[in-house]
């Protein structure tokens, strides 16, 4: 199970980092500028730093397996959509829908992740340090 969580995590974290080099070259071509790239990166950190708490008050209302499958599919989802943000024109529409889409996997990767240590902490009640420690490592 934790082999699993771990994967999990680590393809999240890979998908919503694997575009640093090839997205400022495309937003650029799609005529926004730097300031507007930047949005759209830290963004997602934001979304996530707001969304976590929302998580963390209602996973025990939901469940973590029903939170880290939502943010597994979800996030999913999302991720295909970025990868058609090529066929948008140019200018503010595909700023928006840039924007949107990444604040959409930030609320995706919180779910996965909260829910995953979460998961973890019922999982293995008496290794609750190893755990996070393996998860930030």
């Amino acid at each position: 199970m934790i082999g699993l969580i771990a994967i999990a995590n680590l393809c999240s974290t890979t998908v919503f980092s694997c575009i640093a080099p090839f997205y400022p070259i495309e937003a650029k071509n799609k005529d926004l500028n730097i300031i507007q790239i930047g949005i759209i990166f830290g963004a997602f950190d934001l979304v996530m730093i707001f969304s976590s708490p929302l998580f963390g008050k209602y996973m025990h209302k939901i469940g973590s397996k029903k939170v880290f499958a939502f943010g597994q599919l979800f996030a999913g989802i999302n991720s295909i959509l970025f990868g058609f943000l090529i066929l948008l024109p140019k200018g503010q529409t595909f700023f928006w829908a840039s924007l949107l889409i990444r604040c959409t996997q930030a609320i995706g990767d919180t779910a996965i992740t909260t829910s995953s240590l979460v998961i973890s902490a019922k999982s293995f009640p008496g290794r609750i340090s190893f755990i996070v420690v393996g998860f930030n490592c």
